[in-house]
C-alpha cells in the first residue's frame, strides 16, 4: 500500500487504534462550557480548590441532579433529584431550581448532555430547548460550567467505580488486551 496515500509522515502503517489515540490525545480535557472552564490539563479532583460540584445528567424525558461535597479526593453526596426535563422551559431554569431546591451554591457544575457536544449553545437531540452554559453560569452565579456528551459522562463515572461497586453477569472470558467494556 501506498503510505503517502495513507497520511502516514512517518512512514509507519496507521492503525484505527493509533489514530484514536492520537485523537483522544488532541482532545483530552477540551470539553465545552464557559471560557473560564476550559483548563489546558484537567485537574485532578483534590487539586481543584472547590468544595460542592454540581453534576448531571440531563435527558429528553427526565434529568438526574446531584450536590456533591468534595472530601478526602471523593465526592460524598449533599442531595439528589430526579426531575422531569418538560416541566422547565431551559437548562437554566432547571440547574436553578436544583440550586434553589438545595439551599447551597456550587462552585462547579459539570453535565452530560444528550446528542453531540462540539460547540455552545448544544442542541440536544432529543429536547426542545437549547444548553447554553453561559446562561446557566449567569442563572445559578457559578463561573465554571462543563458539558459533555452522556454517553461520554457515563464512561467516566465507570472509573470512580470500585470493586465492590461492580457485580458479574456473565464470567465470560477474559480479554487479552485488557480492554474495557461499556455499554449503555
Amino acid at each position: 500500500m501506498d503510505r503517502e496515500i495513507l497520511g502516514a509522515a512517518d512512514a509507519r502503517p496507521r492503525s484505527l487504534e493509533r489514530d484514536v489515540c492520537d485523537q483522544r490525545a488532541r482532545i483530552r480535557g477540551r470539553h465545552l462550557g464557559t471560557a473560564a472552564s476550559r483548563p489546558a490539563v484537567r485537574p485532578r479532583l483534590e487539586d481543584l480548590g472547590v468544595s460542592l460540584i454540581l453534576g448531571g445528567d440531563v435527558g429528553g424525558t427526565k434529568a438526574y441532579l446531584g450536590l456533591y461535597r468534595v472530601l478526602g479526593g471523593k465526592l460524598d453526596p449533599v442531595d439528589v433529584k430526579r426531575f422531569e426535563s418538560c416541566d422547565f422551559e431551559g437548562a437554566a431554569q432547571l440547574l436553578a431550581a436544583f440550586v434553589d431546591h438545595c439551599g447551597q451554591r456550587p462552585d462547579r457544575i459539570v453535565l452530560g448532555v444528550p446528542g453531540p457536544v462540539r460547540h455552545t449553545p448544544v442542541k440536544p437531540v432529543n429536547l426542545p430547548w437549547t444548553i447554553d452554559p453561559g446562561q446557566i453560569a449567569s442563572a445559578v452565579s457559578v463561573a465554571h460550567v462543563f458539558l459533555l456528551n452522556d454517553l461520554e459522562a457515563a464512561a467516566y463515572g465507570l472509573l470512580a467505580l470500585a470493586d465492590e461497586d461492580v457485580i458479574t453477569i456473565n464470567e465470560g472470558e477474559p480479554d487479552p488486551t485488557d480492554g474495557f467494556p461499556f455499554t449503555s
